[in-house]
């Protein structure tokens, strides 16, 4: 997927959901292969073992894929709450073997 995902991470305490926020909306997140959840710091642990903490910008290439097309592109059938999703039904989609920066907000 040739398009640019940008926004920042959070995790919604009502649901659970971890979240990328943008100007469009909140989305689901499927993270690049290897990448790990850390409950007790709330951050997500890249590969390589780079952080990325509740609040901050990350931008990596991926796409936004409605939910019923995901398990086509990514391969695999991901079990996402319905309340982790919007209206709209994307999810935003790191591609597998992407970086995910952490940038400056603008």
């Amino acid at each position: 997927m040739a398009a640019l995902i940008q926004g920042n991470y959070l995790t919604d305490t009502a649901t659970g959901c971890v979240l990328l926020k943008t100007p469009s909306g909140r989305f689901p997140v499927v993270w690049p292969k290897g990448t790990h959840f850390d409950a007790d710091s709330k951050s997500i642990l890249l590969p390589g073992n780079r952080r990325i903490r509740e609040g901050q910008r990350v931008r990596g290439g991926g796409g936004y894929i409605v939910i019923d097309g995901l398990e086509r592109v990514v391969g695999i059938d991901l079990k996402i709450p319905a309340d982790c999703l919007s209206s709209t039904r994307e999810v935003a989609v790191f591609n597998p073997d992407a970086a995910v920066d952490v940038v400056r907000s603008p």
